[in-house]
C-alpha cells in the first residue's frame, strides 16, 4: 500500500505525462508464470510459459493512455485446428503436440496509466518507476455503494492517479 503523505500532488494541468513510446518503468516477475494468449475464435488458445525477470513498461503509442509490458516466453500448450460451425475437424495434432509447441513468442498486457501508477507508488509492488518518472496523484473523486446491511450507502474517497515525467 502507498504513503499518502509521500506522494506528490499536482494539478491535472501541471502533469508532464510521457509521451507516447516512453520507457517509464519496469514489470518484476517474481517467478515463472503460465500466460494463456486466447483469439477471436472463443475455443483457441495458446499457453505461453514467461520466465521470471524484468520487464520494461513502455506508454502506448495509440494515444490510450496506458502503457504495455511485453515478456518473452516459450509455447507449452496450443488449440488452434480448424472449425466448421464450432466443430473442430482435421488431423492436426493440438495441445501439448500441436506444431508451434517449443517456439519462442511474446505475450503482452496493456495496464491503464492510473494502475501503473498507483503500483509504482506502492514502495511494495512489482512496478518500478523508471528514474524520471513519478507517480501523482491528481485529485480525488468520491464513489457511493449500497450497504444492504445497513440499508445506506457509504462514501468513499479514492485518488486520480497519473504519471508525471520530471525534466532533465
Amino acid at each position: 500500500m502507498y504513503d499518502p503523505n509521500a506522494v506528490r500532488s499536482l494539478s491535472y494541468n501541471h502533469v508532464n505525462r510521457p509521451p507516447a513510446g516512453t520507457h517509464v518503468g519496469t514489470f518484476v516477475l517474481l517467478r515463472d508464470k503460465l500466460f494463456t494468449r486466447t483469439y477471436e475464435v472463443a475455443a483457441w488458445h495458446t499457453e505461453i510459459m514467461v520466465p521470471k525477470g524484468v520487464y520494461p513498461i513502455v506508454t502506448s503509442a495509440n494515444g490510450w493512455r496506458g502503457g504495455t509490458i511485453t515478456m518473452e516466453g516459450v509455447i507449452t500448450n496450443s488449440y488452434t485446428p480448424p472449425l466448421f460451425g464450432g466443430v473442430s475437424y482435421g488431423t492436426q495434432p493440438q495441445g501439448e503436440h500441436h506444431r508451434d509447441v517449443g517456439q519462442t513468442t511474446t505475450h503482452s498486457f496493456t495496464p491503464y496509466e492510473y494502475v501503473i501508477a498507483e503500483q509504482m507508488a506502492d514502495p511494495d509492488s512489482v512496478y518500478v518507476p523508471a528514474d524520471n518518472i513519478v507517480p501523482v496523484i491528481l485529485g480525488w473523486w468520491d464513489r457511493r455503494t449500497y450497504n444492504p446491511s445497513t440499508g445506506g450507502t457509504e462514501r468513499q474517497g479514492h485518488p486520480s492517479w497519473a504519471l508525471h515525467m520530471e525534466a532533465a
